[in-house]
């Protein structure tokens, strides 16, 4: 007979593997979004239009990409960065899209006031070879507090020879 304590873990698996692999909530599906179709990055290392999507009532967010390196150039590579909106339409009053940021906590000394920093996040992927290669980013914990998504992509590598750049959304529903 099993314990407590494995009882409750083999509970918490479960669940966690609802989360992650069969959708946010039980019996929900995830939902796939094609942010930006298998095409040519724009060239000059300029970031393109990024496609605006609806993720209101999602918990989680995992983004696909998939990049080919440029036959005429070498060194290709990318950078994308993430923005959310917490307004379900442009606002006047206020900006409407912010920039996800990372986080470094500084040191914790006795006695002491801590320093930490943050600063927007742009990440970059640099390929190594010319053949099909891809990836995954996330799960991102979107929380179910934000409306809408977009996703900025730029060659990054090679800028006179922009590689070619697939991206998929996959969302996970609150229950």
């Amino acid at each position: 007979m099993p314990s407590a304590a494995e009882v409750y873990l083999e509970r918490m698996w479960l669940m966690m593997r609802r989360l992650f692999v069969g959708g946010g909530a039980p019996g929900a599906s995830p939902v796939h979004v094609v942010l930006h179709g298998s095409s040519i990055l724009p060239p000059g290392g300029v970031f393109d239009t990024p496609t605006e999507f609806p993720v209101s009532g999602n918990l989680y967010i995992t983004l696909f990409f998939q990049y080919i390196e440029s036959p005429a150039g070498s060194g290709g590579g990318f950078t994308f960065k993430i923005e959310c909106s917490p307004f379900a339409a442009d606002q006047t009053v206020f900006e409407d899209w912010f920039q996800t940021a990372i986080y470094e906590s500084g040191d914790v000394e006795s006695g002491l006031d801590t320093t930490s920093r943050v600063q927007r996040e742009e990440i970059e992927y640099t390929s190594v070879g010319a053949t099909v290669e891809t990836f995954t980013y996330g799960p991102i914990n979107i929380g179910g507090n934000i409306e809408r998504m977009r996703v900025s992509v730029c060659e990054s590598g090679d800028v006179a020879n922009p590689g070619n750049l697939g991206l998929i959304a996959m969302l996970y529903p609150l229950g």
